[in-house]
């Protein structure tokens, strides 16, 4: 997201925030595979983790020290305390869906969980982007990646209902529904609002058509009609990643060409 210099204009700012998503991420698989112990059936990527499950522990005691004896003590107060709003949401996620059953309360209507988390992965773009320069105008930006994320999550919940619904009662697809299209139309909102959002920003800002490509590419995946569902999850989160490629790709054309 092209909203401004990184909570700071460091280089630790970015370190921290690729070290916590980084923590979050092992420690949430590695609980799942605690949990999906006695399952009858494993997801591939849970499947790889419970059989590498060494690899994932010592990754994430590695990052649990680095992080802050490392990172932590070069960053700005500003920015570990704006870093405290995803950090205290990200909080109430596990709360309520990992480690209660606070979810039951909540009516099936609504993929509280997908959209939680997708709160999560946006506040940590904005702090990530620093939220100095956030004017009205991003509104349909932000909007947009909320959409994009609780998408991804939804397609990939959608696919995986048949083994969340003996180990994660919390997905949204997790249980006995007719079919929802409800993947599709986040993902094509997402797009729409990429598409305000360039007419905001006059063709400034590369992040728009980032949100409209992956948001039409989301689209595309939840359109499949094969009964193939391994594929679905990297699919939908490579989607993801290649906004990250095509900035990767272009700074390495900057260093060794321009």
């Amino acid at each position: 997201m092209d909203l401004g210099e990184p909570g700071g204009g460091t280089f630790s700012a970015a370190a921290a925030l690729f070290l916590c998503v980084w923590l979050i991420y092992l420690f949430d698989r590695l609980y799942d595979v605690s949990r999906r112990d006695g399952a009858r059936q494993h997801t591939p990527r849970h499947e790889w983790a419970r059989q590498h499950r060494f690899v994932l522990g010592a990754c994430f005691l590695v990052t649990l020290t680095v992080f802050p004896v490392v990172v932590v003590p070069q960053l700005e107060t500003k920015t570990i305390l704006m870093g405290l709003i995803p950090g205290l949401v990200t909080g109430l996620y596990f709360l309520a869906f990992r480690f209660s059953r606070f979810y039951s309360r909540l009516r099936d209507v609504v993929p509280f969980k997908e959209l939680t988390i997708a709160v999560c992965f946006t506040s940590g773009i904005l702090l990530g982007a620093g939220m100095n320069n956030l004017t009205i105008s991003f509104v349909p930006l932000v909007v947009g990646y909320v959409s994009l994320f609780g998408a991804n999550c939804l397609v990939i919940s959608r696919a995986e209902r048949a083994s969340d619904l003996l180990v994660d009662p919390a997905a949204y697809f997790s249980r006995s529904r007719q079919p929802s299209r409800l993947p599709e139309w986040g993902a094509l909102f997402a797009a729409v609002c990429g598409v305000v959002s360039f007419i905001f920003a006059g063709g400034e800002d590369r992040s728009p058509f980032s949100l409209l490509f992956c948001g039409l590419l989301t689209f595309l995946i939840a359109r499949r009609r094969s009964d193939e569902h391994r594929l679905t999850q990297p699919l939908a989160d490579g989607v993801q990643m290649i906004p990250w490629l095509v900035l990767g790709a272009e700074e390495v054309w900057k260093t060794g060409f321009a």
